[in-house]
């Protein structure tokens, strides 16, 4: 399996603050290549830059929303097959469906907790490289 280590991460939010939970759950997992930005829009224009193990997005955000951009990461030639797991306080089944039949590879609901992150994030890296 891919070391926690060394995995880059991709991690779209509108709120800085979120980004900053986050990357701190992130850490727990030694978790330290997080690259951010600040919609969909600023995530695909990252996205293309560089070669990320795993991206984690917001739905609601300006611009491209995050079940929009997984459909442009899915459909694009760019390392189309990253695992994508979207996070958002959106909790209606239909919501969570359409973002996993867009690309998403497993859902968040916020508020989240270190726990619930740490055990989501382990889940679809050890699925995805081992």
């Amino acid at each position: 399996m891919k070391s926690f280590e060394s995995l880059k991460v991709l991690l779209v939010d509108d709120l800085q603050e979120l980004r900053e939970d986050m990357k701190k759950i992130l850490v727990q997992l030694d978790i330290r290549d997080v690259k951010e930005a600040y919609d969909g829009q600023n995530g695909l224009e990252v996205f293309v830059s560089d070669q990320f193990d795993l991206v984690i997005s917001d739905i609601n955000m300006p611009n491209i929303n995050g079940i929009e951009m997984a459909k442009k990461i899915r459909a694009g030639g760019h390392n189309k097959n990253v695992p994508i797991i979207i996070c958002s306080t959106e909790n209606e089944k239909n919501i969570i469906m359409d973002a996993l039949l867009a690309g998403g590879n497993d859902y968040i609901i916020k508020p989240f907790d270190p726990p619930t992150v740490i055990n989501k994030v382990t889940e679809v890296i050890k699925k995805f490289y081992s």
